[in-house]
């Protein structure tokens, strides 16, 4: 069940931008996709990278999984890296573009096509990503909540990979939330992350004890 539902959101759900190679999971609305990306959904790089170190899958899927994980954190890291304050919108809207049109922007078929042609550098959307003015998506909701599921993909990811980037990026997260969300007493919510100085938000919702 586990292996089959992965599976349907993966070749269904996952979506590709143009430019940036940005890896996104999004929701449908009679049918069609939203392409609206959440905070929210990014806990789900660490679901599959749990599901990748602790299952028997067959190998394909294994490798299919790796790379919806690490390319989806990705993405939950960019929506981090281009703000002014280093923290993430509670919710974007992603700007496919005409990759929307027959569904040409679904990240199952640009990784087909990538390995047809003899799998040419990393697998579309993962590698390197930068702060870019041009982000490919607009802030829809641009508080921070205190929300802890992109730091807990990054904890996860760092264990069952090794890879150091993972670490170093969940610190600079840490240290953006020290920076502009600490209080005399505990912590708030960030009402605009792309602003500064950060107007912090009379509020510190219970998740960010009883998840983080």
């Amino acid at each position: 069940m586990y292996l089959r539902s992965m599976n349907a959101v993966i070749n269904n759900l996952l979506y590709l931008t143009p430019k940036r190679q940005l890896l996104y999971v999004t929701d449908t609305r009679d049918s069609e996709p939203s392409h609206t990306f959440e905070h929210l959904s990014c806990f789900f790089p660490g679901l599959l990278a749990l599901g990748v170190h602790t299952l028997d899958l067959p190998t394909k899927d294994r490798e299919l999984h790796s790379w919806a994980a690490e390319g989806l954190a990705r993405t939950c890291w960019a929506t981090y890296l281009d703000t002014e304050t280093g923290l993430g919108p509670d919710e974007v809207q992603m700007l496919p573009g005409a990759w929307v049109v027959g569904g040409k922007g679904l990240w199952i078929k640009h990784l087909r096509e990538w390995e047809e042609k003899g799998r040419q550098g990393d697998p579309p959307g993962l590698g390197e990503v930068e702060k870019a003015e041009e982000r490919e998506y607009m802030l829809k909701k641009r508080k921070f909540l205190l929300r802890p599921e992109t730091l807990e993909s990054f904890y996860i990811l760092w264990k069952t990979t090794g890879q150091e980037i993972w670490r170093e990026r969940g610190w600079k997260i840490f240290e953006a939330i020290e920076t502009h969300a600490r209080t005399e007493y505990g912590y708030a919510s960030v009402g605009d992350v792309n602003r500064l100085p950060a107007q912090q938000v009379d509020e510190m919702p219970s998740w960010f004890l009883a998840e983080t």
